[in-house]
């Protein structure tokens, strides 16, 4: 067993730990089931990662993210130390070697994602594998209570099962006690250390600004934020529309979201680690384990779904120790559009009886009949022929295969996609043919959304089909487009395909474990009134997420917007004064100026003082409120 201090120096280049990360690491080595609890940028990946190095076995990583995969073997490659990831993009060759190099070679870590824990290959492979230790990442994820609540999770029990005696260690940046009691009993943990580190972030300032012009909101705080940010808004469409917004006024933006190609996506975030760009706009999908310790605000644009991704998302800024702001814009319709979202994405019960019944009817499946069987599946085209919308045939589907009735391939979630790549001027000039080429490119154009900003999903089928071609011909001249960089094509890999684990029942027997299914949902529902009651409070913002997690014996932040008076209603005699000769100067400069692009002048935690102090007193000297207009009267 190898000095984890030389280790540390040696792969790492640091002389000492942080906070907790040796406890953690001498727990494991000691052969005790561990439990981390680590905020964002806390230094989790090191404490099984050194260990891993440290003793003589090797080490299975659990983790449900590909591209954070990818992300920590790409980092530990440069260091010297060697790792595998097996993905669903390994052909069976590739797969062989990947699982001899980790058993007989010189990997010393296997990344694999829960699923592939169901494999009877992985099975029968990984039990002549010499294990130390099991990691599991993104533990939350095995717990129900958690806010990512992921089935496949529940067959580490069995890999437990197999290699008794391996220590696990469980990591995660955000759980309450009840997901931390939830995946002690998941994992089976027996006499099991939990360290918790405080989620106290005291150089991050956490605000929220409620307005009807969240683009003038954002330009207003670009204006007086220093370094680099990260912007999260809610579709790949709006990254697009805000990231040229900001760039009009010169702010180094670049957008970024799934749907990219990897070398644009690794671009993108090489550009903005390395300082030349920025600020990212983004969904979600940017920032998990990217390491740039910078960042000095992170900016939401839309109403989070927890607060634990919200605070996990958050804790992206200021890992560095200095001043750092977690903002949340919001308009006065965010509320319930995101109480819509969730009611969707949550069908009735009987909606999913009636999607289940009408796939058996699509794929000609008779009752008592279809048990392992597969078939090929098109989603849109399902949808079309049963008259059903397709987000909620896919939140229904979703529920049927939580509930163990079918499986689908990675070629249902993943389907073609294609970008226009040329010139608007180009394309207009290229439509405006006869010929089958411009037919399908005029169909696309008619049939998806946003083909100029961004890749789109599309369906070859539902094109040949509405054309009167063969899909073949389509793909052909859609590959053939992509070779002359008129579009950028890329294909399903593989055919989308629904597997029933089940035989179809009859119509009355078909159900779902309805009580999951609501604990499911009602467990999502609170979540999202945590973070409704977050957006609305009037108390210190980061007692209350701290509080959330269980920590109550906590005094206020001071660094918050509430902390620092932006529910306050009065102002100081000084401050009056200056308002008034500010005004006055600002109407003698223009004649008319809109009460609220007024506001937006003052910092955040002062405008509600400042809007009370004019609707009272503006009169005094000449000002009055014309149409939500400030005016100098008459």
């Amino acid at each position: 067993m190898t000095d984890v201090h030389s280790l540390l120096k040696q792969y790492w280049g640091y002389d000492t730990f942080r906070p907790q990360q040796e406890e953690i690491i001498k727990s494991v080595m000691d052969g005790k089931d561990t439990v981390a609890l680590l905020p964002t940028g806390g230094g989790k990946s090191l404490c099984y990662q050194l260990p891993a190095l440290a003793l003589e076995g090797k080490t299975i990583v659990i983790s449900p993210l590909i591209a954070l995969m990818h992300d920590q073997i790409s980092a530990l490659k440069e260091k010297g130390i060697t790792a595998i990831a097996l993905h669903s993009g390994l052909r069976l060759r590739e797969l062989e070697t990947a699982y001899d190099n980790f058993i007989y070679g010189p990997a010393k870590l296997l990344y694999v994602s829960p699923e592939r824990l169901k494999s009877d290959f992985f099975t029968a492979r990984i039990q002549n594998a010499n294990l130390s230790m099991i990691a599991v990442d993104e533990a939350h994820c095995i717990s129900q209570w958690g806010h990512d609540f992921r089935p496949a999770y529940m067959e580490i029990g069995e890999l437990r099962e197999r290699f008794k005696g391996v220590p696990v260690m469980a990591l995660t940046a955000t759980a309450t006690k009840s997901v931390v009691d939830d995946i002690v009993e998941s994992l089976e943990m027996k006499k099991v250390n939990i360290f918790q580190k405080s989620f106290s972030r005291d150089n991050i300032s956490f605000v929220v600004i409620k307005t009807d012009n969240k683009r003038n909101e954002l330009l207003s705080i670009m204006k007086r934020m220093k370094g680099t940010g990260i912007i999260y808004v809610r579709n790949r469409k709006m990254t697009k529309e805000i990231s040229d917004h900001l760039n009009k006024y010169n702010f180094q933006t670049e957008y970024y979201h799934a749907g990219l190609g990897t070398n644009s996506r690794t671009k993108i975030q090489e550009d903005w680690k390395s300082g030349k760009t920025r600020v990212i706009v983004s969904t979600n999908a940017f920032g998990m384990g990217i390491d740039k310790s910078d960042v000095r605000f992170v900016i939401h644009t839309d109403v989070p779904p927890s607060i634990e991704e919200y605070y996990q998302e958050a804790g992206r800024a200021g890992r560095d120790g200095e001043q750092a702001f977690a903002i949340t814009i919001i308009s006065n319709q965010d509320v319930s559009k995101a109480v819509n979202q969730f009611q969707e994405n949550y069908p009735s019960i009987n909606f999913i009886k009636n999607v289940y019944h009408k796939i058996c009817v699509y794929l000609k499946i008779a009752i008592g009949s279809g048990l392992e069987e597969s078939f090929d599946f098109d989603l849109i085209e399902f949808c079309e022929t049963a008259k059903l919308p397709i987000l909620g045939s896919l939140n229904a589907i979703d529920a049927i295969v939580t509930d163990g009735w079918i499986t689908m391939s990675d070629g249902f979630y993943r389907p073609s996609q294609m970008y226009v790549s040329t010139s608007k001027r180009d394309f207009s000039d290229l439509v405006s043919k006869e010929d089958e080429k411009s037919r399908i490119l005029r169909f696309l154009l008619r049939r998806y959304e946003g083909l100029f900003i961004e890749f789109v999903k599309i369906d070859e089928q539902v094109v040949a089909k509405n054309l009167k071609l063969t899909k073949a011909k389509v793909v052909s001249y859609l590959k053939h487009l992509h070779k002359e960089q008129i579009i950028k094509y890329e294909p399903r890999k593989t055919i989308p395909l629904i597997t029933f684990l089940q035989s179809r029942p009859q119509i009355d027997s078909f159900t779902i474990n309805v009580k999951l299914y609501n604990q499911l949902k009602e467990r999502s529902s609170k979540r999202l009134s945590a973070v409704i009651d977050y957006l609305s409070q009037d108390w210190c913002r980061q007692r209350f997420i701290l509080e959330y997690f269980g920590e109550n014996k906590i005094d206020n932040c001071g660094t918050c917007d509430i902390c620092r008076g932006s529910n306050i209603t009065e102002i100081d005699k000084m401050t009056q004064e200056l308002l008034d000769d500010h005004l006055l100067q600002s109407l003698a400069t223009s004649p008319r100026i809109k009460l609220y692009d007024y506001l937006r002048y003052w910092p955040h935690n002062k405008r509600k003082r400042i809007l009370t102090y004019l609707q009272e007193s503006m009169h005094e000297i000449g000002v009055k409120l014309d149409q939500n207009y400030l005016v100098k009267e008459k």
